[in-house]
């Protein structure tokens, strides 16, 4: 697959920032168009005698100035020229974003961690978790202090109970192909099934699939899914992680939910969601 379009969605918040900077960094190394997204809605406090705060011209005004300022940061930084366009939305976030995805006809979106809570976790009901959980597009989760550098490891964790498809066979395929990437298979289980008939018949699958030769099959045992994945993904020095999101209880052990840390919470390593 070539990558012809990548998505930056952003609300000028510090972590979007970053994640707009690791996003051009990344259509530098595809030679690909990037895209910055930005939706925003009119305020709904208004004053005693019924006016907003804010009004409409003023808030287009002050998004407009905002986006024309990270464009003339993302120019200067990489080394050949890419080609970086925006578009502004009054829209809601989750049906501009889907809208702007379906009409680019985007390869990938690129997002930060937190939002202008700045706080910096995943909260629930937040943007990336909606667009990971409902937009069809790979989502790649930029950590806020991430900088883009070659995927020379790539992990891609799976659940052996939910057989990998070939739709994500073939994108993990020509990422590792783009970058000569070493693939690290994960699989946590916490019952110490990792060696049953199924999990060997998944395993063979995948090598038929994978074209890389350079793969290699990791088994963790552990009940804490995020926690495992986040310390392999560290000592192995991985660059990139691959998540493949499809239940909701996945999800939240995963990314983790108002009591548990998850693994965006955790991780300082990208992390690409793949919604089968």
């Amino acid at each position: 697959m070539h990558m012809k379009n990548i998505i930056a969605a952003v609300d000028f918040s510090a972590v979007s920032a970053n994640a707009a900077r690791y996003a051009v960094k990344l259509a530098e190394f595809y030679k690909c168009n990037l895209w910055l997204y930005h939706a925003y809605q009119l305020p709904v406090t208004a004053t005693e005698i019924g006016y907003p705060f804010v009004n409409a011209a003023e808030l287009e005004n002050r998004a407009n100035f905002q986006m024309e300022e990270l464009v003339k940061e993302l120019f200067i930084i990489p080394k050949e020229p890419v080609n970086v366009s925006s578009k502004i939305d009054l829209e809601d976030f989750e049906g501009g974003l889907l809208s702007f995805c379906d009409r680019i006809k985007a390869d990938m979106l690129v997002m930060g961690i937190s939002g202008k809570t700045g706080l910096q976790k995943i909260l629930p009901g937040s943007n990336t978790i909606y667009a990971i959980q409902h937009l069809p597009y790979p989502v790649l989760v930029v950590p806020p202090e991430a900088s883009f550098s070659a995927y020379w490891k790539i992990g891609l964790a799976v659940d052996y109970k939910n057989p990998v498809s070939t739709h994500v066979t073939d994108f993990v395929n020509s990422i590792t192909t783009a970058f000569m990437a070493s693939l690290y298979i994960i699989n946590v289980d916490w019952k110490d099934e990792h060696h049953t008939d199924a999990d060997r018949e998944q395993q063979t699958l995948l090598r038929q699939h994978l074209t890389t030769n350079n793969v290699h099959f990791r088994s963790l045992l552990s009940e804490d899914v995020a926690t495992a994945i986040h310390e392999f993904a560290d000592e192995e020095k991985i660059e990139l992680l691959i998540t493949l999101p499809r239940k909701h209880n996945f999800l939240e052990r995963l990314f983790g939910s108002s009591h548990t840390p998850g693994l965006l919470q955790q991780t300082t390593t990208p992390v690409l969601c793949i919604l089968e």
